[in-house]
C-alpha cells in the first residue's frame, strides 16, 4: 500500500481541487464564503433563497465535471452534501483580546449544518429547509419533494426538510420525479402513524435500492411495527446525531 504521507497528500489535493470547483458557483450566485472547515464550505447569501439554491445546484453540476476529470486520471468519484437554511443571523468579529476572527452566530447556521449532515442519511446531495422553500421567488424553477419532518439535535421544534432534484444525474432525477407522488402518499401514511400501509406503499415504489430515502422509510416502518408507534406520535422523528 502507498505510504500514509502519500495518502494524506492525495487527500489534501483532492480537497483543494474540489473546493476550487465549488467556489465559482457560490460567487456567481451572489454568495460569499465565510469559512472553510476541513473539507466543508460555509457560504452566506444576503439576497434571495433562490441564490443559495442555484449555488447548491451549481455545485452539484461542478462536482459532476470534477468527477469526469478524476475519472480521466483513473481516480474514483467523490460525493458531497449541501444543506441550505434561511433566517436571520449575526455577522461580525468574534474572539478575545489576543485573537479575533470574522464569524456568524445564529440558529439558522446551526440548523443548516444539521441539514447538511442529513444528506448522508437520506442518500441525497441537496436538502433545504421549509423556510428556504417558502422563501423562493421562483419556486417553479426547481423540482423538489418532501423528505422528512425532524427535530434536529439540540432543538425542540420540528423542521420540514425537502430534497432538491435539480442537479441530480438524469436517470436518478427522472426516477424520483416519476415516483414523487407515490413517495408523498407513503410519507403521509407514515406521518399519520399507519406503518403497515406506509411500508406497503414505500415497497410498491420498487426503488429502495436505488432510492436510499425509500429504503430508510421501509426500515423505520419495520422498526415501529416491531416496537409500536409511540402514544405521543406527532409524525416527526427526533435526530440523535448531527
Amino acid at each position: 500500500p502507498p505510504p500514509r504521507d502519500s495518502i494524506r497528500r492525495q487527500r489534501q489535493m483532492c480537497i483543494r481541487d474540489s473546493l476550487g470547483f465549488m467556489e465559482p458557483a457560490i460567487r456567481a450566485n451572489k454568495g460569499f464564503i465565510d469559512s472553510y472547515e476541513g473539507d466543508a464550505i460555509m457560504a452566506l447569501f444576503e439576497g434571495t433563497a433562490d441564490d443559495a439554491v442555484r449555488a447548491g445546484i451549481g455545485d452539484l453540476e461542478a462536482l459532476a465535471e470534477f468527477n469526469r476529470v478524476r475519472a480521466k486520471r483513473g481516480e474514483s468519484a467523490i460525493r458531497i452534501g449541501v444543506g441550505i437554511n434561511s433566517g436571520r443571523l449575526m455577522l461580525g468579529t468574534i474572539g478575545g483580546h489576543r485573537r479575533i476572527k470574522c464569524g456568524v452566530i445564529g440558529d439558522p447556521v446551526n440548523v443548516s449544518s444539521r441539514i447538511e449532515g442529513m444528506t448522508k442519511q437520506y442518500g441525497t446531495p441537496l436538502l433545504i429547509s421549509e423556510s428556504t422553500l417558502s422563501g423562493l421567488q421562483n419556486p417553479g424553477e426547481y423540482e423538489t419533494r418532501p423528505i422528512d419532518r425532524v427535530v434536529v439535535q439540540g432543538k425542540t421544534e420540528p423542521v420540514s426538510i425537502y430534497e432538491v432534484l435539480n442537479g441530480l444525474g438524469p436517470a436518478e432525477r427522472d426516477r424520483k420525479l416519476e415516483t414523487r407522488d407515490d413517495f408523498v402518499r407513503a410519507l403521509e401514511l407514515f406521518r399519520s402513524g399507519e406503518m403497515n400501509a406506509s411500508k406497503r406503499a414505500f415497497e410498491a415504489i420498487g426503488a429502495s435500492r436505488l432510492d436510499p430515502a425509500v429504503e430508510l422509510y421501509i426500515a423505520r416502518c419495520e422498526g415501529y411495527l416491531a416496537s409500536g408507534v409511540p402514544d405521543d406520535w406527532a409524525g416527526f422523528v427526533r435526530m440523535t446525531s448531527k
